[in-house]
């Protein structure tokens, strides 16, 4: 009888020498790299012309050691294991049971290193790319700065838990990550070799190589859990439980504790493990591990639940007393409101009527016009041309006027593209490139026909003086722009009857072609490379907003939702109010930003899904409206949050003192953190943990009486028409 034997399938040949196919690769190659250098060399550009060359250079770095380093240690963990289930030699595997089993034998067999390789690279490639998103992780933990307390159960410094907790469950999840993903691939190996179980007799098992591969796989893998238990002790300090954010009296007397039996578990579970690697016995290291899995049900969830339910909640104040009294101390400190004193108001008037009005003008610090109302007013009357806008929400600001200092509604006069009449090439990225100067009106006074103006028209008329106002980066700077003249000849509109040329410092020269055609690349617009009005002496301004701006220079920072305009030292300039904040910040109660900010001005949606459980206005940002020069000045410098970015990039921040006087006149209470602030005053401004607990002394935030909706709160700089 003649028996046939399955044909193994030939692997497909691809022709190396063929120029079509190398030519493609190297066009992909060569596309792939022009882009990826196009972005670097841009924002090096960008960086370098806003003078913060420091940030991209550490930004930059640290993402490139970061992809490498989880690319390879990745692509490193995947290989060895691999390579370890392909030194054992393919036994009587058969074929025919799964062709691209048999196909990826053939390649064993045959181009061994390809097997090995292409697979562990395309792991780490992914790891490695997620290494990147890592970066202010690794940069904060790296030049981290005390906090010079110690937390009341571990005596941990809070640095601990802001810099390094992080760092540290994120690195034990990766090689958690990499060790079942290599399991996952060496099995697969162990599969295509015929190697992965004794087929021989009534009970197949794992043959001598496998066993030994995977028992040390998992040693390795219960050791990471073991640490992952050990780290998540501390992870009660920074959780929600039942009352609060922080150590409650359940956490600590059973959770912190089954915690570190499950990581002493586990440990012996390893090591059972690797002993298995010499008595060859499963029964003792899966025993081991059942063992584990019910002590960790009974220790986490049952022993937890039996304490909180018969010993903490018949007698809840009690037991939890000192924990909310820890808890208390360490939230009042996270958000800047331990020095804060009480005062009892009487809530009483006797005021009559026209009272009001009448102290305004002997008063100049009260406000009769309400920043929310004059929008419409501002639009109307001082709006100019339609290309030409105001916010619906003006800003509050304070000036001196002959010689008094005077309470002011403002609102800068930005350029509106919604607006330009024709919006082709030429008038979005030429023409029109700026907007023009302040609007001010007294806040505390009005005249007969409608608001008081300090600051109108265009050309600026009024009692401001003389000052650069021209809005090349404001709030609705969207859009990239080219400046410069071109044949002698002013390009920009500047006032309705005049042109202009840019002559500030801001923006990326492009008047030679090997940076036009880095700029066409990245805004995929040929007309940068072919338009007569890109000339020699052209620049391009991008990412103009500050809120970009601040976010580019200082990713760490959180920016309040409010900027503001005012005119400093003969500029126009916007004031931003920013903030170092945190998350886990030990025992501190947990604040939605989202909801702590919403009113009746603001929707709170620029703190989508980010909550915080410290918060400090460390950082003033000044961004000039006309060239775009970021200044960030430390406002709070004992701030340890601060004290770590400054030393990661340094040079980027100027000290308090450079402040001028007359910018100091324009910096105000943070509105965002004056939310945040009193909404944790609603609470914790009660002390005493019984009066905390019972909350009789609950206070509320009024909802504003000029919106029909009750439920729209009131903003914190609040007044009446």
């Amino acid at each position: 009888m003649q028996v046939s034997v399955p044909q193994m399938p030939s692997l497909p040949k691809f022709n190396f020498k063929n120029p079509v196919l190398v030519a493609l690769v190297i066009l992909i190659v060569l596309i792939g790299g022009f882009f990826v250098f196009t972005d670097v060399w841009t924002s090096k550009l960008w960086f370098d012309q806003i003078e913060f060359p420091q940030v991209f250079t550490t930004l930059l770095l640290t993402q490139v050691l970061l992809f490498v380093g989880y690319f390879a240690v990745m692509t490193l963990i995947v290989a060895l294991n691999m390579w370890f289930a392909l030194r054992a030699r393919p036994g009587a595997a058969r074929t025919g049971q799964s062709e691209i089993l048999d196909r990826y034998r053939l390649m064993m067999s045959r181009r061994k290193w390809l097997a090995i390789g292409i697979p562990a690279i395309i792991l780490g490639l992914f790891s490695g790319v997620s290494g990147p998103g890592q970066a202010m992780t690794w940069i904060s933990f790296v030049n981290r700065q005390p906090f010079g307390d110690a937390d009341p159960y571990f005596g941990m410094d809070s640095s601990f838990y802001v810099f390094e907790y992080p760092l540290w469950r994120q690195l034990t999840g990766f090689f958690m990550g990499a060790l079942i993903i290599s399991a996952i691939a060496a099995a697969v190996v162990y599969l295509a070799a015929g190697n992965l179980v004794n087929v021989n007799g009534n009970r197949p098992s794992l043959t001598d190589a496998a066993r030994t591969h995977f028992s040390i796989l998992a040693a390795l893998v219960l050791v990471v859990f073991g640490i992952q238990c050990l780290l998540d002790r501390f992870g009660y300090m920074i959780s929600s439980g039942t009352l609060y954010t922080g150590m409650q009296y359940t956490d600590w007397n059973s959770r912190v504790v089954s915690k570190l039996i499950l990581a002493v578990i586990a440990f012996i579970c390893a090591a059972l493990f690797i002993v298995n690697l010499f008595v060859r016995r499963w029964m003792i290291p899966l025993s081991a591990l059942v063992i584990m899995i019910v002590s960790g049900i009974i220790l986490q969830l049952a022993y937890p639940f039996v304490i909180q339910t018969f010993e903490v909640q018949p007698s809840e104040m009690i037991k939890e007393h000192d924990y909310i009294d820890k808890h208390i101390k360490a939230t009042r400190t996270a958000y800047g409101v331990d020095g804060v004193e009480l005062q009892d108001y009487s809530a009483t008037s006797k005021t009559e009527a026209g009272q009001l009005k009448d102290d305004a003008e002997a008063l100049p610090g009260i406000r009769l016009v309400d920043p929310a109302k004059v929008g419409p007013t501002f639009e109307q009357q001082q709006q100019v041309k339609d290309y030409y806008s105001f916010p619906s929400t003006l800003d509050v600001d304070r000036y001196v006027i002959d010689g008094t200092e005077t309470d002011s509604i403002v609102a800068a006069r930005e350029l509106n593209q919604a607006g330009i009449p024709d919006k082709n090439w030429y008038n979005l990225h030429i023409k029109y490139t700026h907007g023009n100067g302040l609007a001010a009106a007294y806040g505390n006074r009005r005249e007969a026909g409608g608001l008081d103006w300090i600051e109108k028209d265009l050309p600026a008329t009024g009692k401001l003086g003389e000052y650069e106002g021209r809005i090349y980066y404001g709030e609705q700077s969207n859009n990239w722009v080219v400046v410069g003249k071109v044949s002698n000849e002013d390009m920009e509109l500047d006032t309705p009857t005049t042109n202009n040329t840019y002559e500030g410092k801001g923006g990326v020269p492009i008047g030679n072609l090997f940076n036009r055609v880095l700029y066409a690349a990245k805004f995929a617009d040929y007309n940068l490379l072919i338009s007569q009005f890109v000339g020699e002496n052209s620049k391009i301004l991008y990412d103009r907003t500050p809120k970009q701006r601040i976010a580019e220079v200082a990713p760490w920072l959180t920016q309040d939702q409010n900027i503001y305009p005012a005119v400093v030292d003969g500029r126009l300039v916007w004031i931003v109010d920013c903030y170092t904040t945190s998350d886990s910040f030990p025992n501190s109660q947990k604040v939605d930003m989202y909801t702590a900010t919403a009113d009746s001005e603001r929707s709170g949606g620029y703190f989508s899904g980010q909550s915080v459980n410290y918060i400090r206005n460390s950082v003033k940002a000044v961004v000039d409206a006309t060239d775009g020069t970021v200044s960030l000045y430390a406002w709070d410098d004992s701030d340890p949050i601060l004290k770590t970015y400054e030393a990661a990039f340094p040079g980027s921040l100027k000290p308090k003192s450079e402040i001028s006087e007359d910018m100091l006149a324009h910096m105000r209470y943070p509105e965002d953190l004056f939310k945040v602030q009193r909404e944790i005053l609603a609470r914790y401004h009660m002390t005493n943990p019984r009066d905390w607990y019972t909350s009789p002394d609950l206070w509320e935030v009024p909802a504003d009486p000029v919106q029909q909706s009750n439920t729209a709160l009131q903003p914190p700089y609040y007044l009446s028409i």
